[in-house]
């Protein structure tokens, strides 16, 4: 997918200026089955920690001064907040937060995406940002207890730096403010939280309506043009409360083994675990002294999050019946010392006991896979208090991105930099080799390329910089020569051995021809689709057949239902060379490749008969789709092109014959070496519109034309004349015609 000129890339976190309430409850010491809530004022600190997830669209029409304007604005976005809750003197109120900005007890990060699409009368405005959040620079929370009521609330609202990445055009990177909030802005949505019968963890979830911020604010491009508003996203908070330990106690997730260097990897069924699991250690230490365990032991809870779910193991596998499981699980069976908590679905596992660390193996079941591994370790103190483990490879960071994906767009680093495209959007499709018509892509996203898909049973990785076209072979070896020549005349990657269906199922490319049929969520821009090859008619009439409603449409592989090729052309007299040049130029008509024109007359039947005055002469008739003579004729003389002409009492003048006639820049002209011209006239109308015939028979091209300029028999000064002539205006060129996007066309 092409950027457009006002598409850029920030980091961007909507001003949520609201408060954030809950209730919460204390847990009774052990051996207790009720206690009074006045326990809970008896704790010094609480640690709050809290998970968020705000996800929102907004699309209507507005009218103004300058007219009507089309905005559509999506928005998504994950944050973490961790918070150390200190006693007020006097009350029941727990406090963080200076009026400096300045306190080390928190700890707040986040990450999402967000576009905004204006249209109007001067155009479309195209902005995409993805945003980030760290470095907090001030904020307020409060938990407040009534213990004689039974019920706590909890507000916060945290301040930080957001960084633009990918500034507009000209201008530099920045760091400016911005605050975020985790509850409803009105007081009438906050609730009483009923503090608990015993325990004292306290946790729960809240889903609250959070307004965006107003869109003429996020796009100086349009900000003139836009009247204010502010769509609304739906927030869902999680949180956990627990009592802070006298121990400062870090949890540390160790970069697992070959990190840097890890993709997914998957097998052929979707209920078995791909070759390639990643294995990822976390341990306890002292706080600040990475090199000194710490006393306490914890019981390890492992998560996956935004775990990807894409149907199947890749784009077009398995062929039938795909399923949108996680792509990323932990298995009961390769865990022995952890308990999965969701063994269906694999997205949760707690370590049996108490340790100083513990390790997770994680499975993989897609090309395409994605998650990221939050580790929390539930301390023996007594209290269950929680400390969420932090990358040791980035104190800042909470969550392991598996794989590594350094530029948050769903794809392994390591690809990207193989294949020189580290940095890209996950929606992005902007092949450029072959050039063709200057249309960039081929139907498959960033992303998809990555995926990959089944070609002869095997998975093959796409290529970001080169434009693929596929093909499903039911004919076999002899066709394979001219898909050879279509490759190495086009530059396109051609994936030629896709396996068809049969007797044990759908095959590679099933009917749907859909080669990326197998998406869920991740980017996708269209459905692109691949070619059949089968066997046609007896004879030598081939065909790039369209698929219906696109009948005279010569477009990319969407409008092509199947290329079939004349029985007559795999006939073992037929030249190899003549079947490959056919092959090639029936599927370049799948490549938005068009004829060098189009005005032929087509086949013509030419046969003596008696005109009205009795005398012999040649008339030459159409014909019916069965070659059969259509009409009365006209009588006429057909010339040879070496001199003279048809004698009408000719046995095969008698007898009748049928053969192709040519006309002036029709499918016949322009340069003769090109695949895309025809070759099978034998009479073409000359310059006076007279009939000549010739021998011997056309040559087939076996190339592509760079232009329209008639070569060979065609070319200006050619005695007795050009044949054909040069192409019809606005055609040969062939070269600069592909296009396989079915984006296009």
């Amino acid at each position: 997918m092409g950027k457009q000129n006002f598409r850029y890339r920030r980091l961007w976190l909507f001003g949520l200026i609201a408060a954030f309430l809950f209730s919460f409850s204390a847990l009774t010491p052990r051996g207790d089955t009720k206690s009074s809530p006045e326990r809970f004022l008896k704790i010094a600190k609480w640690k709050l920690r809290a998970d968020w997830q705000a996800s929102g669209s907004y699309e209507d029409t507005l009218k103004n001064e300058g007219g009507s304007l089309n905005v559509k604005s999506t928005v998504q976005v994950n944050g973490h907040g961790e918070y150390l809750l200190v006693k007020r003197p006097g009350d029941g109120a727990y406090e963080w937060g200076t009026p400096e900005g300045e306190n080390p007890n928190v700890s707040v990060s986040y990450n999402g995406h967000k576009t905004l699409i204006v249209s109007h009368g001067g155009g479309t405005f195209h902005n995409d940002w993805s945003y980030k959040g760290q470095r907090p620079d001030g904020g307020s929370a409060k938990l407040e207890i009534n213990a004689d009521a039974g019920t706590y609330d909890v507000y916060a609202v945290v301040y930080f730096l957001k960084e633009v990445i990918s500034p507009p055009s000209g201008s530099k990177p920045e760091i400016v403010h911005d605050s975020i909030s985790m509850s409803p802005r009105d007081s009438e949505f906050r609730k009483k939280n009923l503090l608990p019968d015993s325990g004292f963890n306290l946790s729960g979830s809240h889903e609250f309506l959070a307004m965006l911020a107003p869109l003429n604010e996020v796009d100086p491009q349009v900000k003139k043009k836009l009247p204010l508003m502010a769509p609304w996203a739906r927030m869902n908070v999680n949180w956990t409360l627990t009592p802070a330990g006298e121990e400062d106690v870090e949890a540390v997730i160790e970069t697992p083994k070959d990190y840097e260097n890890w993709q997914p990897a998957a097998e052929k069924t979707e209920d078995k675990a791909g070759p390639l699991p990643i294995i990822v250690n976390v341990r306890l230490h002292k706080k600040g002294e990475k090199d000194k365990p710490a006393s306490r032991r914890a019981r390890f809870r492992f998560e996956l999050v935004d775990t990807t779910k894409e149907k199947g193991v890749c784009l077009n596998w398995p062929a039938a019946n795909a399923q949108d499981t996680y792509d990323l699980r932990i298995e009961q069976d390769k865990n022995k010392d952890l308990e999965v908590l969701d063994d269906k679905e694999g997205q949760k596992a707690k370590t049996k006991k108490n340790a100083s660390g513990a390790a997770v193996t994680i499975s993989c079941f897609d090309w395409g896979a994605f998650a990221r591994l939050k580790v929390t370790a539930i301390l023996d103190d007594g209290y269950g208090s929680e400390v969420l483990a932090y990358l040791d490879s980035d104190k800042s960071k909470h969550d392991l991105e598996i794989p590594k994906d350094a530029d948050d767009n769903y794809i392994a680093d390591c690809w990207e930099k193989m294949k020189g495209v580290y940095g890209s959007y996950a929606e992005d499709d902007e092949e450029s080799s072959p050039e063709g018509d200057g249309n960039t892509g081929d139907g498959l996203t960033l992303y998809e390329e990555y995926r990959g898909f089944m070609e002869n049973e095997q998975h093959i990785l796409g290529d970001p910089k080169k434009k693929d076209l596929f093909i499903c072979n039911k004919i076999g070896d002899a066709v394979q020569p001219g898909i050879e020549i279509l490759t190495d005349i086009s530059r396109l990657v051609v994936h030629s051995k896709l396996k068809p269906g049969g007797r044990s199922g759908p095959g590679e490319l099933d009917a749907s021809r859909i080669i990326n049929r197998n998406h869920t969520k991740m980017a996708h821009a269209v459905d692109q689709h691949g070619v059949f090859i089968v066997k046609g008619d007896a004879g030598l009439e081939s065909e790039a057949q369209r698929v219906k409603g696109s009948e005279d449409i010569i477009g990319t592989p969407k409008r092509c239902e199947q290329v079939k090729i004349g029985l007559g052309f795999l006939d073992k007299d037929c030249p190899s060379y003549k079947l490959a040049s056919v092959v090639a130029h029936e599927l370049l008509h799948c490549c938005s490749v068009w004829h060098h024109g189009e005005i032929d007359l087509g086949f013509c039947k030419f046969q003596t008969k008696t005109d009205t005055a009795g005398v012999k002469r040649i008339f030459v008739f159409n014909v019916d789709d069965d070659g059969n003579a259509v009409g009365p004729g006209t009588a006429i003389i057909l010339y040879k092109e070496t001199g003279g002409a048809v004698d009408p009492d000719e046995p095969i003048a008698l007898e009748g014959f049928k053969l192709w006639v040519g006309d002036k820049q029709g499918q016949h002209s322009g340069n003769t070496d090109c695949v895309m011209r025809y070759f099978c006239a034998h009479v073409y109308l000359n310059s006076g519109g007279r009939y000549v015939g010739f021998e011997p028979p056309e040559e087939c091209g076996l190339s592509l034309c760079k232009n329209g300029q008639g070569t060979g028999v065609n070319e200006p000064g050619r005695k007795p004349e050009p044949r054909y002539g040069n192409a019809t205006a606005g055609k040969g060129n062939c070269e600069k015609q592909i296009c396989v996007n079915d984006k296009y066309h």
